[in-house]
């Protein structure tokens, strides 16, 4: 199961389009190709004030071309509804 954050996700569809070529995603400004960073996130259920124990594997979207790479740590705190399964 993969999961992605609803933002990366919506921010992508815009961004970026299909590259056959390379079987990949890319820039529509730039050509630069979509990369994804995975790790662990510790998941938080709204209206609680803290998580149940239960990590999940996030890919998180970055562009090569106009984003840094995102700085995320392993464990960091998501709410459960900012993801949507892949």
């Amino acid at each position: 199961m993969a999961w992605l954050l609803k933002s990366d996700k919506k921010h992508m569809h815009k961004h970026a389009e299909m590259n056959e070529e390379k079987n990949g995603w890319q820039c529509k400004k730039t050509k630069k190709p979509i990369n994804t960073v995975r790790t662990g996130r510790s998941i938080h259920v709204a209206g609680f004030s803290g998580g149940f124990g239960e990590v999940r594997q996030v890919d998180h979207l970055w562009c090569t071309g106009c984003d840094t790479q995102p700085e995320i740590r392993y464990g960091e705190p998501i709410q459960e509804n900012e993801l949507v399964e892949i």
